[in-house]
């Protein structure tokens, strides 16, 4: 361990099930741009892009938006990923100590990797969900599927955050 700034530098092993979540999310992403890739033909000029709250469309952009859909979730992995290999660098909502920093280091790892996985899902849905609407019309958006991925997002960041708020009280 050698310190970087004020918080110590660890060397954070990645367990099984980070690793495992890590793929399942890598996996997402690449079906949402082969989903875009397959179905590119078939899309008209614009697609279906916002709906109101019954799930009906309300707006419709360039098909292009389905890429920026699906390479958005590509993007946030990557970064994701990367953010999660420095994490001395983070903001916590306490004090980052020699005691407290491997189990503060790996929660806030464990909550990138979820957070990844949740936003390739969701984007994933979503990139699905306009184009089932685009191409069938008489379809509509699953609106509580889409509130449930928030309240997953909101929860997930609520139950870390809690933890994370615990062990620095170490």
């Amino acid at each position: 361990m050698k310190e970087g700034g004020s918080r110590p530098v660890l060397n954070i092993q990645r367990t099984w099930d980070y690793l495992a979540i890590d793929i399942i999310s890598l996996v997402l992403c690449l079906l949402g741009l082969g989903l875009v890739a397959m179905y590119w033909s078939q899309m008209p000029e614009k697609v279906a892009a916002h709906f109101d709250a019954a799930g009906r469309p309300n707006c419709y952009q360039p098909r292009a938006v389905l890429w920026y859909l699906s390479g958005g979730a590509s993007l946030i992995w990557v970064l994701f990923t990367l953010m999660s290999c420095f994490p001395h660098k983070f903001n916590y909502p306490g004090v980052i100590t020699e005691a407290n920093a491997a189990r503060q280091y790996v929660l806030a790892m464990r909550l990138l990797g979820w957070l990844k996985l949740e936003y390739a899902a969701l984007l994933f849905f979503c990139v699905g969900s306009c184009i089932d609407v685009t191409l069938h019309p008489d379809r509509a958006l699953n609106s509580p599927v889409l509130v449930a991925f928030l309240i997953s997002i909101l929860g997930t960041v609520g139950f870390y955050l809690s933890r994370l708020l615990r062990g620095s009280r170490i």
